[in-house]
């Protein structure tokens, strides 16, 4: 009695099923537990990742082939997976593939690179351009997003010869075409474009600060 004795520490021990006392390691276990939440987040926000980049990308226009409706350097978030869905329909903005075969007019620098524009006509559309008005199946198209102040002077016929009469598009065929009407290689160069040729749907513009949201308007048919 009296006599002096060092305290051992005190070690949690738990029961198991067996009744047996064992050592309760608890560090082991919480680090496991947080190195496979660690691991579980990671995987989820790549598995995010993969299908957030598989339906959509952004597109940063360069030129002014679409000007006034998009602006070099406006940044767009573009769309995927839409025409996986449905086709193309008129008044898309698009981004596609230029055609660039053997006898394509367009030259290699031009063919490296993706073009956005708009698309005017689909297949089984009668397309008639005519001193700068444009007529699908036979009515006007009103197009707001014109530029106002010049005249759309430049390949305002289509096609060159008896333009009047117009064109039939074939069953895969999409007549694409810039707003800059005077300042865009589009269709009226280098022809109709395949739906194969077209890739996205541009249709949300997130930069600059300001102009965040749809990309409108579009076009209407005229009686």
């Amino acid at each position: 009695m009296g006599e002096a004795c060092l305290a051992r520490p005190r070690t949690p021990y738990v029961q198991d099923l067996y009744g047996l006392t064992v050592l309760e390691r608890a560090e082991p276990a919480k680090s496991k537990s947080v190195l496979r939440e660690v691991i579980e987040v990671v995987v989820l926000a790549l598995v995010i990742y993969l299908a957030v980049t598989s339906m959509m990308q952004t597109v940063r226009v360069s030129g002014l082939s679409m000007y006034p409706t998009l602006k070099d350097q406006d940044y767009l978030i573009a769309t995927k997976f839409d025409y996986k869905l449905h086709h193309p329909h008129r008044g898309d903005i698009v981004t596609l593939k230029p055609p660039c075969s053997t006898d394509s007019p367009l030259d290699s620098q031009v063919c490296s690179e993706d073009f956005i524009k708009r698309v005017v006509a689909v297949p089984g559309d009668r397309l008639a351009i005519v001193n700068g008005h444009i007529f699908v199946n036979g009515q006007q198209v009103s197009e707001p997003y014109l530029r106002s102040d010049q005249t759309w002077t430049v390949n305002a016929s289509w096609p060159a010869q008896n333009p009047a009469q117009g064109q039939v598009l074939g069953a895969d065929q999409y007549f694409v075409m810039g707003d800059n009407r005077n300042f865009s290689t589009d269709s009226r160069v280098f022809g109709p474009v395949s739906g194969e040729a077209i890739q996205t749907h541009a249709w949300i513009r997130l930069w600059p600060p300001g102009t965040i949201g749809a990309v409108g308007p579009g076009p209407s048919l005229t009686g």
